[in-house]
């Protein structure tokens, strides 16, 4: 079992659960999204970096914009090379959040699909990928049509006792 799904609603507090948890763990890399200074920033879990994700204005070329927000296209990038890294030497790495850009195969997706599906097959190394739960049925149902992959979901009161003995 190697991608786990992590998800509730929005504005629930999984990100600030996920960096509370695991922010400074020597075995977990990765990213949250967290907000600050009125922004939306990209955190590396391992190095507790902050890098600006969500901006206040629109360039059509520097920016992707879903819905309310418009982000950097420069921050998935930072984010995805802090993501595939980790794949590579860490027991776990957070991905947060899988939303309707990667839907459509923007956002971190073009980025980072071929590290979800190595690390997916993967018995020492895991993903926890954050989703929200209307979007879990679309991400399950191509990953186990395309990938094979079976993929448990938990939330915030249960992934904490189910990752903890993967941690050590």
């Amino acid at each position: 079992m190697s991608l786990i799904l992590f998800s509730g609603e929005k504005q629930t507090g999984k990100s600030t659960f996920l960096y509370n948890k695991f922010s400074l763990n020597k075995n977990v890399g990765g990213i949250v999204c967290l907000e600050r200074n009125n922004q939306r920033q990209i955190v590396d879990l391992q190095s507790n970096q902050f890098h600006i994700h969500e901006v206040h204005f629109s360039r059509v070329e520097e920016c992707e914009t879903i819905g309310r927000f418009t982000f950097l296209k420069s921050s998935f990038l930072i984010g995805a090379t802090i993501i595939n890294d980790s794949t590579l030497k860490n027991k776990l790495t957070i991905i947060d959040e899988w939303g309707l850009l990667e839907e459509s195969n923007k956002g971190l997706m073009p980025h980072i699909s071929d590290a979800v599906v190595q690390t997916s097959k993967s018995i020492n190394t895991h993903i926890l990928l954050v989703i929200r739960p209307s979007l879990v049925e679309m991400f399950r149902s191509k990953y186990i049509r395309e990938h094979n992959i079976i993929l448990p979901v938990f939330g915030r009161e249960n992934v904490g006792s189910f990752l903890d003995p993967l941690m050590y």
